[in-house]
């Protein structure tokens, strides 16, 4: 194993744990886990990729409203670089059955340290919250 595999492997383990912890932290929230992890090498992902996606929706037919937040941490290029995480929010509208009729991405990142694996919950319900204060300000006024 090379030391960026290394590296990667070790933070991807911190943030397991700093996961759980943080899902426990967000039942009320009602939130629904997809896993895109890539551990493995494979000639489809030349870097590993640590990826935890939740979603919340909420319907009001015929409309659906969706936030996502994707938590992301990618293999270092090199064993200098920090390490650091991602979130990739996706505020949505829609049709059942149809395209996003209206899409609004922001993401935000930190460096891991225990301080932000500490707080990952926090971090998590932050982007949430920030998602649903976008949809009302432009789509449920």
């Amino acid at each position: 194993m090379s030391q960026i595999e290394s590296i990667f492997q070790e933070n991807a383990l911190r943030l397991d744990g700093a996961f759980s912890n943080a899902l426990s932290q967000l039942v009320d929230m009602e939130l629904r886990l997809e896993n895109w992890d890539s551990t493995e090498y494979h000639y489809k992902n030349p870097r590993l990729s640590w990826c935890k996606k939740l979603i919340q929706e909420k319907a009001e037919p015929p409309e659906i409203y969706r936030l996502s937040v994707s938590v992301n941490y990618r293999e270092p290029v090199s064993a200098e670089e920090l390490p650091m995480i991602e979130a990739c929010t996706v505020v949505e509208v829609f049709q059942s059955g149809a395209t996003s009729r209206i899409r609004r991405q922001f993401t935000e990142s930190a460096e891991i340290s225990e301080q932000s694996l500490d707080r990952l919950g926090e971090f998590i319900r932050e982007q949430f919250d920030q998602g649903w204060r976008v949809l009302r300000a432009e789509f449920l006024k």
